[in-house]
């Protein structure tokens, strides 16, 4: 016997039947809310509101994600807090829709500091990144008395670098842009 066939894993028949049922099925004919979550910029998220998918949170609803119309996915804005969006119309390059009721309300989280000492290469970008990820108010890089001389004589990254760093981080499931 091959060590491929002695690897393979049994799969039941009815595993579609119970996917249907439990409404995990790829085209939401048997669910109504899905797990996906869309930052969506310059809407105001209000009961009622109509909302329009950037072209790439379309594709990503759409196609890869495989949601229906009718299915209802989660969107926030950072300021209202998280709501349930009914999708009522994709279109060839479109995705609309309704928000329906809003799951939780904005939480002000607290106040978290970061401040780092000055790091060779690209570390910084990806402490800043990752500072951010975790809700960092504040991200500060600081020249300590134990930071070798060639790391002295560099600039501290400046606001334009945190920002930048930041930016990718602090919009989740935002695609990146085409330009």
């Amino acid at each position: 016997m091959s060590s491929h066939r002695a690897l393979r894993r049994r799969v039941p028949a009815d595993i579609g039947v119970r996917m249907l049922a439990e409404g995990r099925d790829r085209g939401q004919r048997g669910a109504s809310r899905r797990d996906v979550r869309l930052f969506l910029e310059g809407s105001v998220l209000e009961l009622g509101a109509h909302v329009d998918f950037s072209e790439a949170q379309g594709h990503y609803l759409r196609k890869v994600m495989r949601v229906a119309e009718g299915g209802e996915v989660k969107v926030f804005d950072g300021s209202t807090g998280e709501w349930w969006c009914k999708i009522d119309n994709f279109g060839k390059k479109t995705a609309s829709g309704i928000i329906t009721e809003q799951r939780r309300s904005m939480v002000q989280e607290p106040d978290v500091w970061v401040v780092f000492a000055a790091v060779k290469g690209d570390a910084a970008d990806t402490i800043v990144q990752k500072a951010t990820e975790l809700g960092a108010s504040q991200i500060m890089p600081v020249i300590t008395q134990r930071v070798s001389s060639a790391l002295s004589s560099h600039v501290v990254p400046g606001p334009d670098m945190v920002d930048a760093a930041s930016r990718p981080s602090s919009k989740p499931c935002a695609a990146k842009d085409s330009a």
